[in-house]
């Protein structure tokens, strides 16, 4: 080359080969960290309301807890009153909705101070790492505002409707609970 620069070589079978191989390998690894991806979702999250299941839940809860151990944490748990009516009166894709929808409100309310969690079909349970039994009881208090006026929006023949309830229990680590055992039990009272 007159200016000096290397003209470009055709590939050789072997670097082609060679080439393959690297690029079949990066597609499978990709393809299996987009797998690991997924499974760890399903491991953590509810697949209907995207909150974090019981499971990992409980993982964090404990995780937290031990962080907490010379301060104060509270639990609340939230339990839907006679769910398996509302399912039936108005079917389960409409119970399905509430569900996402009061998921999506309390993930919310917790904000930055706590973790929400569908601990059950119709039970959802938020942790207040270094949060007051008040705090606990403030987010319950504005859940159940919250699902109050959602369903007052509905028409007359939706009157049923708003009278779908949810019992709530809260529980405090060091006052009321000495354990996470103690503070989910207590809460779920």
């Amino acid at each position: 080359d007159a200016a000096g620069g290397d003209k470009a070589q055709p590939l050789s079978f072997g670097e082609v080969t060679f080439l393959e191989s690297v690029t079949s390998i990066l597609a499978i690894a990709l393809k299996n960290a987009l797998l690991y991806t997924a499974i760890e979702n399903k491991a953590r999250y509810d697949s209907l309301t995207n909150l974090y299941n019981r499971g990992w839940f409980e993982d964090c809860l404990r995780r937290d807890f031990e962080v907490c151990r010379q301060a104060q944490f509270s639990l609340l748990m939230i339990n839907f009153d006679d769910f398996h009516l509302y399912n039936e009166l108005y079917g389960s894709a409409e119970g399905d909705r509430i569900l996402r929808d009061f998921a999506g409100e309390l993930k919310v309310l917790a904000g930055d101070r706590g973790t929400a969690a569908r601990y059950g079909g119709k039970e959802f349970a938020v942790s207040f790492p270094f949060g007051t039994a008040g705090d606990a009881l403030d987010c319950a208090t504005a859940a159940q505002a919250w699902l109050r006026s959602v369903l007052s929006r509905g028409n007359d023949k939706d009157s049923l409707k708003k009278f779908l309830t949810f019992s709530a229990g809260v529980s405090s680590y060091p006052s009321a609970a000495s354990n996470v055992e103690e503070l989910l039990t207590y809460a779920n009272m």
